[in-house]
Order: C-alpha cells, then sequence, then structure tokens
C-alpha cells in the first residue's frame, strides 16, 4: 500500500531548531568574522556610527552560561594508540572551556553590532585587506562579511574606530556574546544565522544504532563554493544530541567541476565497517576508518549534481545521479494504447549515466543506464533496502514505459521507483509513485500544481529516502511524503481503468470570502486575500507570487480580468508586471508578461523543440510609455493543432486585440497533457483578479 502525505510546512524533526529569537546577531560559527563590537552610548535602541555600522541596545539581565550538557564520549573519544593519542581526552565530557554552568548577570547595558563587519567597514581602516578579497572565491562583495583577519586585527580595529568617534569601542566578552545570542534560550548552540545550511543528511547506522546528522554551512551564504560539515549524533531517535563537531572546515568547490559540493544522499556503510559520505562535487566521497572521527577524500568524482551511491556485492561502487547523462543512448521505439487510442513513445537518446568505481571513488568509469535523464529543481535516491535490492527512486519527465497486471505497456511520467535483484545490472520493477487513481490534482515544489493518476505523479522534488526498521520505505520530496514496502514495488500496475483528466467548465467571481472553485493553491507565495470588492489581491514584493490551478487535457478558452494593477518601482529584485502561465508539468510552459513598459511572452517546450515563426521578441512586443492599471485577457488553445492564440484589453477594453506573437504563430511541439495548469502572478506589485473562467471548445 502507498501512503502520501500533503506536505505543507513540514520539516525533517526539530533536529536544528533555531537559538535566536530575532535577527539582531549573527554570529560566524564555522568561518572568522566579528562576534560583535561592544559599546557604551546614551540609552537609544538602535545606534548607527559614522561608517554605517548598525548597534543594537541589549538590556541588563541574567543567564545561565556554559555547556548545558555533556558529549557522548563515542563522539569525541580517548583514542589510544598512534600519533594521536590522547588529542581528545579532555573533550570527552563536554568541552572544559564551558564548564561550569554558572549564572551570569550583565549589569550594565551594551550596544552590539547588529550584523557583522563587512569589506568595505574594515577597509576604512585597513586598505590593504582588499587584497584577501575574493580568496577561496569568499568574500568579495563591500557588503559581505569581513573573513581573513585575526584578533589582533579586530582589537586594532576597535583601537580605530575608538579615536575616530569618541566613544569606548571593544570587543564583546565571552559572557557579553554569548548573552546576547542565546536571547534568553537554554538550549546549546547549533543554528548559525545567516547562513546557508540546507541539504542536510540523517542516516540511522544499523551497526551501532545511532542517528548521525551531517549538516553543511556556507561561507559568505554560498552554498556553492565552500563549506563547513559538522557532525552529530543521537542514541534516542532524536530526542538529545551530541554536541556538533566540525569535520571539513573548508569543503571547497574544484573549479573544473560542475556544481556545488552540498551533501547528497545517501551515508554508506561498507562491508569492511568504513563510512562514507557522499557530495555533489569533488569528490564525490568523504571515507572514515574510524567511525566518523576523521575523514579522507575518495579523490575523485562522478562530475555530477546530487549522486545517489551504494556499494555492490562485489565492493565496486554503483553511482546515479542528475546531469550527468549519456547523449548516445538507444532509441527503443513502443507502441501502446490508451482506451482505444494509439500512442508512440520514443525513450530519449540523452540518458543517466550508470557511473563503476573500482576503487573506492577515485575513478569512475561511465556507462549507459536505462533510465531517463533528470534536470533542474530533482534530485534522485538510491539506496539499497534491508531485504536485499537496490531501489532508485527518480523522474521521467519525457515519459517512461512500464507493464501493468495485464501484461499490457504504457508510458508514465513523474516519479516513479525501480528495483534490481542483480546488483545493477536490469531493473524488472519499474513503477510509478502514484495512487493509481481517477486524476487527482496534487501539489508538488512551490506550490505547482499535477494530475496524480495512472499516467502521471509528481513531476520535481529535492527527494530524501529512508527505509525504517519495519521495512517501510519513505520518500520525502520538496512537498510531500510518501511511504511504501518492497511488496508494493514488486506489485505490478493496475490496468488503465479511468480516462485523462479533462477540461472543465469553471468560473471564479472571487466574491469572497471564499472561493467559488475548489483547486487554487498559492503559488510561491504571497500576501493578500479576498478585498471584500469582489476581487482577489495578490501582493508580491518578490518574483513569481500568485496561485494556479488544473486545468487538464484538451482544447480550450480562458479568460481572465485583472484590476488595480500596481508595478513597484525597478531595482534589483524582480521586473515587476503580471506573469500568467499555461504550464504542463516540467516540460511545457507559456509565459504571458504585462509589464511596467511593454507586453511580451516566451514558450519552451524541452520535449519537442518548438521553431517559433517570430522575429526578433523585442520588436513583436507592446510598448506603452504609462503602465496599464487593468487587463482583461483571452487564451485559446486548440488541441489538435497546439496552437494557442492570444487576445488582450488595457485599461478598460474588452480582449479583442491579438498579439504580433499569436498572429505569428504560438504552437507547442506536443499536445498539452492532463497534468497543464494556469498560473496567475504577480512580481513585485499588486494586482486585483476580478473574473476568470475557463470553458472547454471543439477544436
Amino acid at each position: 500500500m502507498l501512503d502520501i502525505i500533503r506536505r505543507e510546512d513540514w520539516r525533517i524533526g526539530d533536529y536544528w531548531s533555531g537559538i535566536m529569537k530575532g535577527r539582531n546577531i549573527f554570529i560566524g560559527l564555522l568561518l572568522l568574522t566579528w562576534a560583535a563590537s561592544a559599546l557604551a552610548v546614551e540609552p537609544q535602541k538602535h545606534f548607527t556610527n559614522s561608517i554605517g555600522m548598525k548597534l543594537v541596545r541589549i538590556e541588563p539581565g541574567s543567564f545561565m552560561m556554559g555547556q548545558l550538557k555533556t558529549i557522548d564520549p563515542e563522539v569525541l573519544p580517548v583514542i589510544d594508540k598512534g600519533n594521536r593519542g590522547g588529542r581528545f581526552d579532555l573533550m570527552s565530557d563536554g568541552n572544559f572551556d564551558e564548564k561550569p554552568v554558572h549564572g551570569v548577570t550583565i549589569s550594565k547595558a551594551f550596544s552590539m553590532g547588529m550584523f557583522e563587519v563587512t569589506n568595505k567597514q574594515f577597509e576604512l581602516f585597513d586598505p590593504e585587506h582588499k587584497k584577501l578579497r575574493g580568496k577561496h572565491g569568499l568574500s568579495n562583495d563591500d557588503d559581505e562579511a569581513v573573513i581573513f583577519v585575526n584578533w589582533y586585527d579586530a582589537y586594532a580595529f576597535c583601537k580605530w574606530l575608538c579615536d575616530k568617534e569618541g566613544l569606548p569601542y571593544r570587543l564583546a566578552t565571552e559572557a557579553e556574546w554569548e548573552y546576547a545570542c542565546r536571547a534568553g534560550t537554554t538550549t546549546n548552540f547549533w543554528e548559525t544565522p545567516d547562513r546557508n545550511d540546507h541539504a542536510p543528511v540523517l542516516w540511522y547506522d544499523d551497526l551501532t544504532k545511532k542517528l548521525f546528522h551531517f549538516q553543511p554551512y556556507s561561507a559568505a551564504a554560498r552554498y556553492h563554493m565552500t563549506l563547513a560539515i559538522a557532525m552529530r549524533t543521537s542514541s534516542d531517535s532524536g530526542a538529545t544530541w551530541t554536541r556538533a563537531r566540525i569535520l571539513l572546515p573548508e569543503h571547497i568547490a574544484h573549479e573544473t567541476i560542475r556544481s556545488g559540493h552540498q551533501l547528497s544522499e545517501p551515508v554508506i556503510r561498507f562491508k569492511d565497517g568504513r563510512l562514507a559520505m557522499v557530495t555533489d562535487g569533488m569528490p564525490t566521497l568523504w571515507i572514515s576508518h574510524d567511525e566518523g572521527l576523521t575523514w579522507k577524500s575518495s579523490g575523485g568524482t562522478i562530475n555530477c549534481v546530487h549522486p545517489g551511491v551504494v556499494e555492490l556485492g562485489d565492493g565496486r561502487l554503483l553511482g546515479l545521479a542528475r546531469e550527468n547523462e549519456v547523449r548516445d543512448g538507444l532509441e527503443i521505439v513502443t507502441e501502446y494504447e490508451d482506451f482505444g487510442k494509439k500512442y508512440v513513445h520514443k525513450s530519449p537518446k540523452r540518458v543517466m549515466a550508470r557511473n563503476i568505481s573500482s576503487d573506492d571513488g577515485k575513478t569512475w568509469k561511465r556507462l549507459v543506464s536505462p533510465f531517463p535523464h533528470i534536470d533542474g529543481g530533482q534530485r534522485l535516491v538510491l539506496m539499497r533496502l534491508r531485504e536485499g535490492p537496490i531501489m532508485l527512486a527518480s523522474f521521467a519527465n519525457r515519459g517512461i514505459i512500464i507493464m501493468d497486471s495485464a501484461g499490457k505497456k504504457r508510458e508514465v511520467r513523474g516519479l516513479y521507483v525501480a528495483l534490481s535483484e542483480d546488483e545493477g545490472k536490469t531493473w524488472p520493477y519499474v513503477k510509478l509513485v502514484s495512487d493509481e487513481g481517477a486524476g487527482t490534482p496534487a501539489m508538488t515544489t512551490n506550490g505547482g500544481y499535477f494530475i496524480m493518476s495512472q499516467r502521471n505523479a509528481e513531476y520535481r522534488g529535492y527527494m530524501s529516502g529512508c527505509q525504517a526498521l519495519d521495512g517501510v520505505i519513505h520518500l520525502v520530496s520538496s512537498y510531500s511524503h510518501y511511504s511504501f514496502n518492497l511488496a508494493w514495488v514488486k506489485t505490478a500496475p493496475k490496468p488503465l481503468k479511468h480516462p485523462r483528466f479533462r477540461i472543465q467548465k469553471a468560473v471564479e467571481t472571487f466574491d469572497g470570502p471564499e472561493f467559488d472553485l475548489e483547486g487554487w493553491e498559492p503559488y510561491h507565495g504571497h500576501a493578500g486575500g479576498f478585498n471584500g470588492k469582489g476581487q482577489y489581491s495578490i501582493i508580491s514584493r518578490s518574483h513569481f507570487q500568485g496561485m494556479n490551478r488544473i486545468l487538464g487535457e484538451g482544447s480550450f478558452e480562458m479568460n481572465i480580468a485583472l484590476k488595480n494593477m500596481e508595478f513597484n518601482p525597478r531595482g534589483d529584485t524582480a521586473s515587476p508586471g503580471i506573469t500568467i502561465w499555461i504550464k504542463d508539468a516540467y516540460l511545457r510552459r507559456l509565459h504571458f508578461y504585462i509589464r511596467d513598459d511593454r507586453i511580451d511572452m516566451g514558450l519552451f517546450d524541452e520535449e519537442e523543440r518548438v521553431k517559433l515563426n517570430w522575429k526578433e521578441q523585442r520588436e513583436m512586443a507592446v510598448y506603452y510609455d504609462t503602465p496599464p492599471t487593468s487587463a482583461k485577457l483571452k487564451f485559446i488553445y486548440d488541441e489538435k493543432t497546439r496552437q494557442v492564440r492570444i487576445f488582450y484589453g488595457l485599461n478598460g477594453n474588452e480582449a479583442t486585440t491579438e498579439i504580433s506573437y499569436s498572429k505569428a504563430g504560438i504552437y507547442f511541439g506536443k499536445p498539452l497533457s492532463e497534468c497543464n495548469a494556469a498560473y496567475i502572478m504577480f512580481s513585485n506589485g499588486s494586482v486585483d483578479v476580478d473574473h476568470y473562467e475557463v470553458r472547454p471548445i471543439s477544436p
């Protein structure tokens, strides 16, 4: 049985809850930055000094200072032998420098820097520091945190500020720093504010019965450049954790290797007892011979994004990944029927590579796999199940052929699982991760819609996977949680029972307080809502924020009325304006824009390349001097010809003017599928959506 849990604000446990109640103190745990400057000034909450440093007043108070619990001795053990003997014995019972826990009273208010000292600010004191900008690809910009400075530099900087402003600047004491950073909390420090800390890895080790948490932290907010990687463990299913320990302080991206080097999945325990963690870049594997105490590079890379690696029975390694494809795969043509209609599926020649290493990841041999390649916004899961087989969970953007229980073949798209019982040589079991129902609107990354059915499943997501002790396999995409067991994977899909989801008549008045239609879903989040005037307001401060709903397969006419359009001033953020998408899962989408200075559009079909009959795109756009305040739009799609016609009317006019792109010819490469959805969005501004109507038409 397959269980699917809708994901909204889902998180993988409470493993890295924040220690800050606000964002007014930033801590540099994993690289050398300023802890902050303490300053005695007049009693005001905020203060900006002569070089632009913003400081906040910290009121007096008391707190318990120090390490609040000991470190598991198995995490930082005493080493009795070798040239590293005894190195960690002083920390086997916690960090000696953080004990004993004791009460501290801060008796006087002080002001502390809200942000790290920036390059620009520090270089007013020491212009020579500019030579260190960009070292290891870090901290290039004026407003990035200054790094590659030591305590003496920090002391001299404070003295320079004292002389410059006549105020007693100094570095914060340890007590002041911890008091401010704790912000009233009593937990151990964990979160690193203002640092990209996504892509953690959680792994349960059958041998030690421990849960391992590997956590990357970016330097200078660049996850794809340099990371520090920390690790902690739990012996009680995540209820308590050992103190995090830095494994790799400078995990630096390789200049010639594509992608970054965030952690990928899974963590592996080799048959000989060694541990290996998998990363995006160079190297693909970090290997530990001492239960995670020290780690050594494998020295090689698959050269890919988000790899999955398993150890084969003969000790070799198998790796599959995104953007690691072979472009001369064998094209296989399959004919199949779907409710009496004949279809032809051609497997793409661009397929995922099957990477084999015989030397612990130092070198990799690229071979052809039977699986379609995957792209941006997608991450596969490759794992060995407790029962022995190897399982792959991945995405089929351009379709993959499965065979149902009646022996009939059909094409399916989206999230699938495949099973190998002969160490990756063949994959006889391939199954769509779906409820195999009549066609249910479901969501994926950012709230985008698709149809879950016997033909389609979720089409994107940065997946994570594991198998629980009870044998249940769990897959977590960027939106949903799926659970099933090995028996479900090996059970053939049911024969086709339901037709494809088709266009249905739908009218939305936006009168409120609820939608007339079911199935509207926020996309990218937005402010606003029903305004009590028969409209739905979308307020955006970013890009592509709004809502979407399923259209389905078939010819249609769609009418949209928009009022009270307000465009924010242009800046470094998104270009302001309306965006209407007609989007078919991963591969096909039409972008229609009403910007503050023009109307234009784009068309993308990544499966069947579209030959555009358009001139230079800027010549086809509609330009105006004053931004419009309202618009009426009409989209007409013909399923047989795959043509889209677009009509518009601005500032109270009806949608009777056909845009030049439409006159020249807008054609998709293939017909839109049952996953086709309509998106109404605004970037950097606001709009009131006044009316929405869709009706099926005869082509």
